[in-house]
């Protein structure tokens, strides 16, 4: 059996686990040969990892076995010395044929390019967790050349910001998905409003979340122009919140979720391309009024909320919000857990006591949704744990399909 040529070998191990390799690689010469591109094609090491499962010192991996990895996963910790982090970042190198790059860090300042990443010729995705990212301390023309660059926050108590402006340093013709998810105030403002940094024209996914007002979400929108996927959620710190529903914000825009304040906005610039809406909201009442006085497209036959039990529980609401969106196809609902305080209702003497959730009104409120909706083909609801307020499932769903003609698919799931 071991005569048969490689490419029937190959075809055989694709159908076994991934545990079953190692012993199958310690059969033949052909074998080990056969199975390390998938024994070795992602590394991960943990350097935060307690007593002895910490790495002590590198050790330099042979060419037979580094040229099979594809993607790499790396994960540093405070105890870790500066001098071990950056032998990493020099023995992750040899990693020739790499295409995804993860590194997690405390919150420590980190140059960019000390990572290496522009040194690989088929890196295609960069991800960071953590770290405080800084640009070069002396002006550089490198660039980091990656289709997919995603930073998620740090700490939220860091007051280190100088040198942030990291974006100048992705290659703008070639990022294609760009994540940016910090909760420190400020923090990816300072980031966006240094300049120059280029128009990135080529990015078509984009999500932020960070501190600002909407009116400057337009400013660093625009340097993404092309933008077909977009993900903006913002927390306040300051007034000036409303934003200015005649000033376009993308117009190629086919999917978005985000704040419902938004939506004027988003409305105004996307044309007949938006097809999505994944919208959030403080009430279903405040959804409903920012609906009626900027109705959505008609391109829009996708809708995706998620709502508090007990907002489903109270009334007519959702029937008027769907009934502004007369070409939906799709509509996804996720009811999540009551808050503690919904919990509770004062009684004619001053007392608090528990207030019931009744699977029945839940499931009227349910079919009152979709009832009358000519052109929904597909319902998805799904209720997050702890699951409250949950009828029969199959009973509602015959309930669904009676109450939409159109209807041919529901998913209902209680976790």
């Amino acid at each position: 059996m071991v005569s048969l040529p490689p490419e029937i070998w190959l075809e055989v191990i694709g159908h076994l686990p991934d545990k079953c390799l190692l012993a199958v690689r310690l059969t033949s010469p052909l074998l080990r040969q056969v199975a390390n591109p998938r024994v070795f094609s992602h590394f991960h090491m943990n350097a935060s990892a307690p007593g002895k499962h910490r790495p002590k010192r590198l050790a330099f991996w042979s060419e037979e076995i580094a040229h099979h990895v594809r993607s790499a996963e790396i994960i540093f910790s405070s105890s870790n010395s500066a001098t071990f982090i950056d032998k990493v970042f020099s023995t992750v190198t040899r990693f020739a044929k790499l295409r995804s790059l993860a590194y997690e860090f405390d919150d420590r300042p980190v140059e960019l390019f000390h990572l290496r990443a522009h040194t690989f010729a088929n890196l295609r995705e960069l991800r960071i967790r953590g770290g405080i990212l800084l640009s070069p301390a002396e002006p550089t023309s490198q660039k980091i050349a990656v289709e997919s660059f995603s930073w998620t926050k740090g700490s939220m108590w860091s007051t280190l910001t100088h040198r942030h402006a990291f974006l100048s340093m992705l290659e703008p013709s070639v990022l294609r998905s760009l994540e940016i998810l910090d909760v420190r105030k400020s923090s990816v403002e300072h980031l966006l409003d240094v300049n120059p940094v280029a128009d990135f024209n080529a990015v078509h996914t984009l999500s932020l979340q960070f501190h600002t007002t909407f009116p400057r979400i337009h400013g660093y929108l625009a340097r993404f122009p092309a933008v077909r996927d977009l993900r903006v959620h913002r927390f306040p710190y300051e007034q000036g919140n409303t934003p200015v529903s005649s000033t376009p914000l993308c117009r190629h825009l086919q999917r978005y979720e985000g704040s419902s304040a938004l939506l004027p906005t988003v409305f105004a610039g996307a044309g007949a391309a938006l097809a999505h809406l994944a919208p959030t909201f403080p009430t279903p009442a405040e959804l409903l009024r920012t609906l009626r006085e900027v109705p959505p497209p008609l391109s829009v036959t996708s809708l995706a909320i998620s709502v508090l039990l007990h907002h489903v529980v109270e009334g007519a609401t959702f029937v008027a919000v769907l009934a502004l969106f007369p070409c939906l196809h799709y509509f996804k609902l996720t009811i999540k857990p009551k808050r503690w305080y919904d919990d509770y209702e004062d009684d004619e003497d001053g007392y608090w006591h528990t207030r019931a959730v009744e699977p029945g009104i839940v499931a009227a409120r349910l079919v009152d949704m979709v009832e009358g909706l000519a052109t929904l083909e597909h319902v998805s609801i799904e209720w997050e744990a702890p699951a409250q307020g949950v009828p029969d499932l199959d009973a509602l769903r015959l309930r669904l399909l009676q109450a939409a003609p159109g209807l041919q698919a529901v998913d209902l799931t209680a976790r």
